[in-house]
């Protein structure tokens, strides 16, 4: 049981007693992320989320969660120890045989998963896919010193509302310039006789519109991935299908329909900063300003991610048999699928969670950053941190030394001015 989530269950219920549901809806959205490998907990996390989402007016998201209650195996408090084994049933349809499959790789690499899964259906024959894991981004820090002193341990999430809260309509405007940025890797191969061409997400992060004629920042620990990450070529040493990776691209998702999924090219990655642009052939309604701003101690911002996505596992809160499923009819018609649409939708919408300043200013390693209250995970890296007045002041990384371990960081943008202004320029 993860004892963050259940602390902020606990406030949340103590909020929807106090009849103040939008406060309980930002704790739980971040408690639901932190449990998902504690089903019983998550079950207990989403059963109160329908209710303030249902008593914050919000009946679409709560009939969400209501359809992922109900794809939890089990009652509440029957859920045993570990994965849950999955369903034998003999003989097995194609559907049935990949949500096996998915079932028995939680934990594992999604491509060996994902590719294992393609060479059982279209081979007689019965192989085991390999686990391993895709690394998080890797921003380098300092190490404390006299002129460079430890950092300071983080305060407790605050309970305050956030901007966003405060100001519906800069959370609707924020809302609409944030996507999860994905590297999907193109395979493609022939087996038994028949060309497969499979889209697999290798790794994922935030990155969120400055200018609307179609250019993006995010981290560079999220875009760098693609040149630093050992990502199999081909997959003939597995004893799976010759399945070659033809290319790897970025594509920025705005929501859960693939309609809304860009293709994106990498404009600049700095030398200096953890900082990317990236530009898309796409004009957008809206963008952020983030010319920069200095943080005050205390001072309460919004931090927006994408924490309820485990690019790396296809566990139960990020796929289900229904979309699986619709991604093998298209596979065994077309010969062509991407895997993305496996995700549930919840997974491509944008979480905000409410934090305040620790550090307004705290030097890693040359960059300027500023130290704040709301957790950081993997996943999380290019995401903006955002003032009351919706400016993105600071630039979201998780860094993975020792010495770094649980304090939560972002750049500050007013330092990248120069680095980007040769990529931003336009509206």
């Amino acid at each position: 049981m993860h004892p963050v989530a259940q602390t902020y269950l606990r406030q949340a219920r103590t909020f929807l007693r106090n009849h103040d549901p939008q406060k309980a809806v930002e704790l739980l959205e971040t408690a639901r992320a932190l449990a998902r490998d504690d089903p019983a907990q998550l079950r207990e996390v989403l059963e109160v989320l329908e209710d303030a989402y249902q008593q914050a007016g919000m009946p679409e998201k709560a009939a969400r969660v209501s359809e992922q209650l109900s794809r939890l195996p089990g009652e509440p408090g029957s859920f045993s120890e570990g994965p849950i084994a999955p369903m034998s049933i003999a003989p097995p349809t194609r559907p049935q045989m990949l949500v096996k499959v998915i079932g028995a790789v939680v934990g594992a690499i999604l491509v060996v998963a994902l590719i294992g899964t393609l060479w059982r259906l279209h081979n007689a024959s019965t192989s085991t896919p390999r686990s391993g894991n895709v690394p998080s981004p890797n921003v380098p820090a300092t190490m404390p010193t006299e002129a460079n002193p430890p950092i300071a341990p983080a305060t407790p999430l605050t309970t305050e509302p956030s901007a966003a809260a405060q100001a519906p309509n800069i959370e609707a405007r924020v809302r609409s310039c944030l996507a999860l940025l994905v590297l999907v890797g193109d395979y493609e191969g022939i087996t038994n006789g028949s060309h497969l061409k499979l889209d697999v997400p290798l790794a994922s992060g935030a990155a969120f519109v400055i200018r609307r004629s179609g250019i993006l920042l995010t981290a560079k620990s999220v875009t760098h991935q693609l040149k630093e990450n050992n990502f199999p070529a081909t997959l003939e040493s597995l004893k799976l299908p010759t399945l070659t990776l033809r290319d790897i691209r970025y594509v920025v998702c705005f929501g859960a329909d693939a309609s809304n999924w860009i293709d994106a090219k990498l404009l600049f990655e700095s030398d200096k900063f953890d900082v990317a642009v990236i530009s898309t052939n796409h004009h957008f309604a809206n963008s952020l300003d983030c010319s920069g701003g200095r943080p005050m101690s205390d001072e309460k911002l919004t931090a927006w991610s994408y924490a309820s996505v485990s690019i790396a596992e296809l566990n139960t809160p990020n796929a289900d048999a229904s979309h699986v499923q619709e991604v093998l009819a298209q596979l065994d018609q077309s010969h062509s699928a991407n895997m993305l649409s496996a995700f549930l939708p919840d997974c491509f919408d944008p979480q905000s969670t409410s934090a305040t300043v620790s550090v307004p200013e705290r030097n890693i390693d040359g960059e300027e950053c500023v130290q704040y209250t709301a957790r950081n995970a993997p996943g999380d890296a290019g995401g903006p941190l955002v003032d009351a007045s919706g400016r993105a002041i600071a630039i979201a990384h998780f860094a993975q030394q020792k010495e770094l371990a649980g304090y939560n960081l972002a750049v500050l943008t007013n330092q990248l001015q120069d680095e980007i202004a040769p990529y931003v320029s336009g509206e």
